[in-house]
């Protein structure tokens, strides 16, 4: 099997922010990256879809101070950060206030989403043709302000206070000129027996597997989602932040004590070892290294890793790269018209296009999503019960939405 590279470029496909192997497996159905760009690419019509990764920061647990990335299919990623409700004949859509995961901590910053093109050496344009992300759209457009905020270099440092909520179909042109300030949502509520709350910090806690329906023929995850639902009225077009210094691990936006944080951290699956990641192989590794330098070590690692059982390894270690580097490559380095590009490598490119916060606030953005997915029930966001007026006030609260 060829070994499959994702490389995760910036909006204006100048700079290769991050690169992750096509062996990371999706945390909610466990298909490997390499096998979903090829799905959403077969998919009708052929070789026009693409599919979408999700970067997702947060403080790392186990190196303090350091960041740690985790990857998804935004398709799946996005049943979780959101949800969308009828409330009193409108139609919301609610970014849930979730944690990461695969590390059972906060989200710091933005989530990220890049839109994967065709293997670079099947692609029948040059890059400068390839660059165009929003491909529903047709054309080349301008980045998000989120996107302009990242790609500012200023490194996040807060995570979302709480639940979030907009009217849909609005876009960001249009949010300017409605007043939302005085409008307020009060969350229904939908009772599930297989569902875990905890009272005590107001959470709801479900494993993956008994939400994502995999045919008989994919796996589903046991990999658990905690959301804290509100227990107050929301107000709509509300966006809070609330400073995370680097190193503090924090749930809900509540620190952590560091003798606690090695409890609720999820243990690292073979399928999100650390070397997958080009960052994240980086920061475990203690050394610079350039990209050709990771590729070889996924090849060498590909060779050994099926004899490592998930109970017996040790996925957060990465050997240090033999070769040290001042620098991280640049673009014009890791081309693959490179006299030392690897010939047993295919190469997908991904761009960077929007943030969550785009998601929640743009139609446009959605729109993206609804071109790229493979079918309906691939984009189908989970529905949170109607509310139609005062009498589903008294009703008992006992989670927030479909999935909970």
């Amino acid at each position: 099997m060829r070994n499959v590279i994702i490389r995760l470029w910036d909006s204006q496909g100048k700079e290769i922010i991050d690169s992750v192997s096509g062996d990371y497996e999706d945390s909610f159905t466990l298909d490997t990256f390499a096998d979903l760009c090829q799905m959403h690419l077969d998919s009708e019509p052929k070789n026009r879809k693409g599919f979408i990764i999700a970067r997702v920061q947060t403080w790392d647990p186990k190196q303090p101070e350091k960041v740690f990335y985790s990857y998804y299919n935004a398709f799946h990623l996005n049943k979780i950060l959101f949800q969308t409700q009828i409330y009193l004949k409108q139609r919301y859509i609610h970014r849930l206030h979730v944690l990461n995961p695969l590390t059972n901590s906060d989200i710091i910053g933005n989530v990220l989403y890049f839109h994967v093109s065709p293997p670079i050496s099947e692609a029948e344009a040059k890059r400068a043709q390839t660059i165009k992300t929003l491909a529903a759209a047709g054309e080349e457009k301008a980045p998000t302000p989120t996107v302009k905020e990242f790609e500012s270099g200023v490194q996040a440092e807060w995570t979302i206070s709480g639940h979030q909520i907009v009217m849909d179909e609005v876009n960001d042109d249009e949010l300017s000129h409605i007043q939302f300030k005085s409008t307020v949502i009060l969350p229904s509520s939908v009772g599930r027996p297989s569902i875990s709350i905890d009272d005590g910090e107001k959470l709801v806690k479900v494993q993956a597997n008994q939400i994502f329906n995999a045919s008989p023929k994919r796996r589903t995850s046991d990999i658990t989602l905690t959301a804290k639902f509100p227990n107050r009225l929301l107000h709509v077009n509300k966006f809070e932040r609330i400073n995370i210094p680097p190193g503090v691990i924090t749930r809900f936006t509540v620190p952590l004590p560091k003798e606690d944080i090695a409890k609720i951290v999820p243990a690292t699956k073979k399928g999100h070892r650390r070397s997958l990641s080009y960052r994240n192989a980086i920061s475990a590794s203690g050394v610079p290294a350039t990209f050709l330098e990771w590729t070889k070590m996924i090849q060498e690692d590909r060779q050994t890793i099926d004899n490592v059982s998930e109970e017996d390894g040790n996925f957060d270690n990465v050997k240090p790269f033999t070769i040290t580097s001042t620098t991280i490559a640049s673009p014009e380095q890791i081309t693959p018209e490179g006299p030392s590009f690897d010939e047993n490598v295919t190469i997908f490119d991904g761009y960077l296009f929007a943030t969550d916060s785009d998601y929640l606030k743009s139609s446009e953005i959605r729109q993206v999503f609804r071109s790229n997915a493979i079918n309906y029930e691939e984009i189908r966001l989970f529905e949170m019960e109607e509310y139609k007026g005062e009498q589903d006030e008294d009703e008992t609260q006992s989670s927030l939405c479909e999935w909970m």
